[in-house]
Formats: structure tokens, C-alpha cells, sequence
């Protein structure tokens, strides 16, 4: 599948009223909303999806987890 040798970029505006979910997984990643492909670990909120680079339960930590430090609106 050459799909996954391309590279993507979707800009959802807020006043469309799209939120982002999760569809379907595999192996390689996560589909969002049917129609965007993402691959790899990622974080998922109502508007933004973010790449996270964690490869196994083990890569979770104090530092992968600083994502979440940097976020704006701040995460309750």
C-alpha cells in the first residue's frame, strides 16, 4: 500500500464543528474520523492530534509524558 509513503497535512477549523475520533486502528496506526490516516503512536483530543514518540509500554515515562506540560488549553 504506497499510502503510507505519503505524507499528509488536514486543517480542521473549529467552526466546522469537526471533531476528531478515532474510527478504526491496525497495526501501523489510527484512521480519524474515515478519512485521515495517521501512523504510528499518537494523542487524540476534540481538535488537534499530536505524533508521540513512545515505541512500547516502556517508553511511557516522566519525559514522554512532558507532552502533556506543553499543551494549550492546560489539561485539568
Amino acid at each position: 500500500d504506497d499510502s503510507y509513503g505519503k505524507t499528509t497535512i488536514v486543517e480542521l477549523k473549529p467552526e466546522e464543528g469537526v471533531s476528531l475520533q478515532i474510527t478504526s486502528t491496525d497495526h501501523f496506526g489510527f484512521s480519524i474520523n474515515k478519512t485521515i490516516r495517521v501512523v504510528g503512536p499518537v494523542v487524540v483530543f476534540p481538535k488537534t492530534i499530536y505524533s508521540w514518540n513512545v515505541g512500547e509500554i516502556g517508553d511511557i515515562n516522566e519525559k514522554s509524558l512532558s507532552l502533556f506540560k506543553l499543551i494549550e488549553p492546560k489539561i485539568g
